[in-house]
């Protein structure tokens, strides 16, 4: 058993958690990316690992939002960004569903969404966001898990919440998170998907050190 997470971490982890879904699950707007960079985002993400792969991640941030002038055609290109990446209409580049990299079949709501479903429904986890997406869906994903991080800041953790965490990543989350992360690096056209996936990454791998974590291994089809 690993040590309980401090209040600290668990704020920083939310945040991290929160930003994540945000990018990979909400098309983005110009607004949201001009109030990232007046909160000087890339500057004040939380320092996990101080790794070379953080610091890139830090400063292709940062100079995305160095460039960044908050122009409609710089709006459009970033929503075309998304588009290729997580939507289509092709196939995604980077498709943020777990089914398609963790089933042979590399279908929609297949075996480990179930799976996902079940898990939820053991801990009474009910998603209330308005998207149509199947609940393994990344930035879904993301949302539970700051969710479930939240809750553990209101009050003393258990052991029992910091499971559930755990028991979402090991088996849920973190056999194919990092394979999205480094498809949306090959293949993001912008610095902004390229910063946050190295960034996502590092947080991933960070969280797995953390809570001494050791991934279900699957085979994955993407």
């Amino acid at each position: 058993m690993c040590k309980a997470l401090s209040k600290e971490e668990l704020q920083q982890y939310q945040a991290i958690a929160n930003i994540l879904q945000h990018i990979i699950l909400v098309d983005p707007d110009g607004k949201t990316v001009n109030a990232f960079k007046l909160d000087a985002l890339a500057e004040q993400w939380p320092c996990l690992t101080d790794s070379v792969a953080e610091q890139q991640g830090k400063a292709t941030l940062a100079s995305f939002f160095e460039g960044w002038t908050g122009s409609e055609a710089e709006a459009l290109a970033l929503r075309l960004d998304f588009t290729r990446l997580f939507c289509g209409p092709d196939t995604p580049l980077a498709a943020p569903w777990g089914s398609v990299y963790l089933c042979e079949n590399e279908l929609l709501n297949d075996t480990s969404t179930q799976a996902l479903s079940k898990f939820y429904s053991a801990h009474n986890i009910k998603l209330t966001f308005t998207s149509n997406e199947p609940v393994d869906h990344i930035g879904l994903m993301f949302a539970v898990l700051s969710y479930l991080l939240g809750s553990m800041t209101e009050g003393n953790t258990t052991e029992y919440q910091q499971k559930v965490v755990s028991d979402l990543l090991r088996f849920h989350l973190l056999p194919f998170a990092n394979r999205v992360m480094e498809l949306i690096k090959e293949h993001a056209s912008s610095s902004y998907y390229q910063g946050m996936a190295l960034l996502g990454s590092v947080f991933l791998n960070h969280l797995s050190v953390r809570l001494k974590i050791i991934p279900l291994k699957y085979k994955l089809y993407r």
